[in-house]
């Protein structure tokens, strides 16, 4: 226990230390890896991190259809410097680009692209995917056909290990030739990329466009999308609920009433949050589980820049991350902004990056220590001159979270406390970098009584209560579930 109290006081310190904006700890720009860009970025199963994105090449045809592109996934260790890269070539009428990275159950990358090429008569576009291990090699690839064009998007690992899959599906309809794309999910097995199930759902109005995926939970899965009209016209928007099958829980619908669009999700403790692109505006909005909206906060800003939300994320003393990228009209200049916010979305600090060329930052995750990191492609402002493969990452020097040594070294749960209780107790563990976190409780039967979080933590010591109010006295084991350890400890409620 006087570890746990250390560890605590150690993040306690830290939470402190993040109440102001972040110092940059280091920058890194892949000198090799020329008009090329980062669009999605995981921790690395070391202490570095994995992205995915493409590099693009000058066509050989000025006026070519498709441009040549290679699919990129590069490691990097704790400071970006790359390990090892992974590269799909394009050969000229083939090209290939990356789309999102995650990482899997069993200790592995998947990466989603986009394979583009020209038939006949025109170009064509699949999905892809590609699995590979921690040391960058193939385990195994995928293309989907599954119409002539399908436009990959989101990418999430789902409760049960199974891989969604997000992407707009391009179908000719007879009687609707300008409504073509079909929000379209797919769900595929891990171990060989085999499609488990597919959905897909036609617009109300037209089209329906996917813009955000997240697993839940429960066991499924929630989307959000756009349904619009024919014609440049504002689009209503969309928040689904599907359960592990596939099958829809609930449905939301906003009726287009201005231009505002939730592009980024997130599950927390007690519902889910959506960064809300509104004009210029970033918004964060609280959901519970039933998709109801508990508060929306908005976040403006002076008129000479805009700033679109690319990802949203918890933060370790309860409020929230919401990244974006910001546009300044001045020196036609891109930038990573971050903005910290408490428990009920009201901001406590804004910070913009101050950097000499323009970054485009679509992509954005948190380390194994909890420190942002921002991924993308810099550029010549002006003179729009592509850049290179870009990384920020951004810490507290002087917090707790950025001492390795003051993080665990194993995953471990610790006995409850109190134990016998009646009917609270709390549950103490340990996770030695960030990554997916499954606390449940079990009765005598082996039967889940109880789900207590299932959701990515950033790395360090955490408490969770447990209520057995409802349950009758007796024997229950707690089980924490991680990437590679599963540890158990019993439990008395005695009433």
């Amino acid at each position: 226990m006087k570890i746990s109290l250390l560890i605590l006081s150690l993040l306690a310190a830290a939470w402190a230390v993040q109440a102001q904006p972040p110092d940059t700890l280091w920058t890194h720009e892949f000198a090799d890896l020329y008009d090329a860009s980062a669009t999605g970025v995981v921790p690395s199963f070391s202490d570095g991190l994995a992205l995915v994105g493409w590099q693009e090449f000058a066509p050989a045809d000025t006026y070519a259809v498709v441009f040549p592109e290679d699919m990129l996934v590069v490691q990097t260790d704790a400071t970006g410097n790359p390990e090892w890269t992974f590269r799909i070539a394009n050969d000229g009428d083939t090209t290939y680009e990356g789309i999102a990275i995650c990482r899997t159950q069993d200790s592995a990358y998947v990466a989603l692209g986009q394979r583009s090429y020209r038939g006949e008569r025109a170009s064509y576009g699949d999905p892809l995917l590609i699995k590979l291990d921690r040391n960058g090699e193939e385990l195994w690839r995928r293309s989907y056909r599954y119409q002539p064009q399908c436009y990959a998007q989101t990418l999430t690992v789902m409760n049960d290990g199974t891989i969604l899959m997000g992407a707009n599906l391009q179908i000719f309809h007879e009687n609707d030739p300008l409504c073509t794309n079909n929000l379209f999910l797919a769900d595929v097995n891990p171990a060989n990329g085999d499609t488990l199930w597919t959905r897909q759902w036609r617009g109300y109005q037209c089209e329906r466009l996917i813009q955000a995926a997240i697993a839940t939970s429960d066991g499924g899965c929630l989307l959000t999308a756009a349904d619009c009209p024919p014609g440049p016209y504002f689009c209503d928007q969309m928040i689904i609920k599907l359960n592990a099958q596939g099958g829809e829980d609930w449905e939301r619908i906003d009726e287009a009433a201005s231009a505002f669009g939730r592009v980024c999700l997130a599950e927390v403790g007690d519902g889910y949050v959506a960064g809300t692109n509104f004009y210029s505006i970033t918004r964060l909005e609280k959901l519970s589980f039933s998709g109801q909206t508990e508060w929306l906060q908005p976040y403006e800003v002076e008129t000479q820049r805009i700033e679109q939300p690319k990802a949203v994320a918890a933060a370790p003393d309860g409020g929230y991350y919401v990244a974006c990228e910001a546009q300044l009209y001045a020196s036609q200049r891109t930038a990573p902004v971050l903005i910290k916010t408490d428990a009920q979305g009201n901001m406590e600090w804004r910070m913009i990056a101050d950097l000499a060329t323009g970054n485009n930052s679509p992509a954005f995750c948190l380390t194994a220590e909890g420190q942002p990191v921002f991924a993308g492609n810099s550029f010549v402002p002006r003179a729009y001159q592509p850049g290179h493969m870009w990384m920020i990452e951004y810490g507290w020097p002087n917090s707790a979270a950025t001492d390795r040594s003051a993080l665990p070294k194993t995953a471990a749960l610790e006995p409850n406390y109190p134990n016998p209780f009646n009917p609270t107790t709390d549950i103490a563990f340990d996770i030695p970098r960030a990554g997916k976190v499954t606390i449940t409780v079990h009765d005598m039967l082996g039967r889940t009584v109880a789900t207590l979080t299932n959701d990515v933590m950033t790395a360090g010591h955490h408490v969770v209560p447990f209520d057995g109010s409802r349950l009758p006295s007796g024997m229950y084991f707690c089980r924490l579930q991680t990437a590679g350890t599963t540890c158990s400890q019993k439990m008395v409620l005695l009433k």
